[in-house]
């Protein structure tokens, strides 16, 4: 079997090695006892006006990007960030804020969609750092297969995230949110050999731990999929791990072995510190309802594998209100248990908890049309 193509989406500490948990002091109780996160990006900041009680709540926030389209703000696309990160940080303080950038090619300034810029700037590598080979969007690729390219890549994302850094001041940046992370199991047009991608991301998260910083990757990888090996590498490699379509709904849902296989994958990332991020991706054709089912559906898987104080966290839109799965950590309290299987049925999934109990169908969440009746969340 090969592994199906991924559809791909356009869109802290001491200085060391050692495996730091990415924690959010709050006053009281779990760190994540909310299950949501967020990107804010946008066409208009006149949404951010709109809904500032939505938005701005959540432990966690991948990147703050000032879309340039946005001719109100394109003048000064600088002072749009600043005021969005500063609205942030008075809603919500303690939240973790990261920064975009692609971790697989690079752009011509003038072709930047977005403030703070979405890629490496095509003039901070020498042309022989880079391939013939062009990504779908026209970008030139790093040659990740070659030392001198990966470390002069890690040099240049380095060195912008701290003027990053610099920009923020003292409303702090806690990590790099880097995207396009490819591994073999997945179709691209351009793939490193994954030992050079790992060699990458070390050499890259060293520089920004010395920053006081974290590293969160989007990587095409399929936990249920990957070879064994692949999993703990990826936890000595980077500090946070986000994928765009988890528990493949085709290849994976309907298969007992493999959903248990990418549950073990993230109960490691998970017991080692790392925090794991979910998208619910829209596809062809599907409704805003849909896209709500899938998340609800994730935000069970969250409740599934983990435990208290680890940071499994769905992506939401910031626009609508929270949705009712967001404090369910606080709401269900403790597990009392590992999840089960529910004998006699395909793929069902069960964990008890303090104050109820969550049953996920995964066989159910895999088809569309029945995936609003995919979870069961049952109080006492």
């Amino acid at each position: 079997m090969t592994a199906p193509e991924r559809k791909r989406t356009v869109r802290l500490e001491k200085p060391n090695m050692d495996r730091v948990q990415i924690r959010i002091p709050l006053v009281t109780g779990d760190p994540f006892a909310s299950l949501d996160m967020l990107n804010i990006c946008q066409y208009t900041l006149r949404s951010y006006a709109n809904a500032p009680c939505y938005g701005f709540k959540g432990p966690l926030v991948t990147s703050i990007e000032i879309d340039l389209a946005d001719k109100t703000v394109a003048a000064d696309p600088r002072k749009a960030w600043t005021d969005v990160a500063t609205a942030l940080r008075q809603r919500t303080p303690t939240a973790a804020l990261g920064t975009y950038i692609s971790g697989a090619h690079l752009r011509t300034l003038g072709m930047m969609t977005k403030y703070p810029p979405e890629c490496i700037d095509t003039t901070k590598l020498d042309r022989s750092a880079t391939l013939s080979q062009l990504s779908p969007e026209g970008d030139p690729y790093v040659n990740l297969d070659s030392q001198t390219a990966r470390i002069a890549f890690a040099n240049a994302i380095s060195s912008e995230f701290k003027s990053r850094q610099q920009l923020a001041g003292g409303l702090g940046l806690n990590f790099l949110f880097l995207d396009n992370i490819q591994h073999p199991g997945a179709k691209a047009p351009y793939c490193p050999q994954w030992p050079n991608t790992l060699d990458f991301l070390t050499t890259l998260g060293r520089q920004i731990h010395n920053l006081g910083a974290k590293v969160v990757v989007n990587s095409t990888l399929s936990p249920w999929y990957a070879a064994a090996a692949d999993i703990p590498a990826l936890a000595s490699a980077v500090d946070g791990l986000t994928f765009e379509i988890p528990l493949h709904p085709v290849w994976c849902r309907p298969y007992l072995d493999r959903v248990n296989r990418e549950f073990s994958a993230y109960r490691t990332w998970l017991n080692a510190g790392m925090m794991i991020g979910l998208y619910a991706v829209r596809g062809a054709g599907q409704t805003d309802q849909d896209v709500a089912n899938e998340q609800r559906f994730l935000a069970a898987v969250a409740m599934l594998v983990r435990d208290p104080g680890q940071a499994i966290l769905i992506a939401r839109p910031f626009h609508i209100p929270r949705p009712e799965w967001f404090d369910w950590p606080a709401r269900f309290g403790a597990p009392q248990g590992p999840y089960t299987v529910v004998p006699g049925t395909p793929v069902v999934l069960k964990r008890v908890f303090a104050n109820g109990e969550i049953t996920v169908n995964a066989t159910a969440a895999s088809n569309v049309a029945t995936s609003g009746s995919a979870v069961l969340a049952t109080f006492h």
